[in-house]
């Protein structure tokens, strides 16, 4: 479970640093250049919203299989 988590996280990572990078690109951006700019850090983010409730019920399934362990050894 960890592992998949993990995957989660790095993928919203990269997707993160990618969205920084398109913006910092887009603000030197005029006219047709900016909208498209524009229309590919929405892509991004739409794509990092889809990631988001995976990453929390990956997390919260994770942390309720450790308290589960846990109680089990008590």
């Amino acid at each position: 479970m960890t592992d998949v988590f993990q995957g989660y996280e790095r993928q919203y990572c990269e997707i993160s640093a990618s969205l920084s990078r398109k913006c910092t690109a887009a603000a030197s951006q005029e006219g047709e250049k900016l909208k498209q700019k524009a229309s590919e850090i929405k892509s991004g983010i739409d794509g990092a919203e889809a990631l988001v409730p995976f990453f929390f019920v990956t997390k919260h399934i994770s942390v309720q299989t450790s308290f589960l362990r846990n109680s089990i050894d008590l």
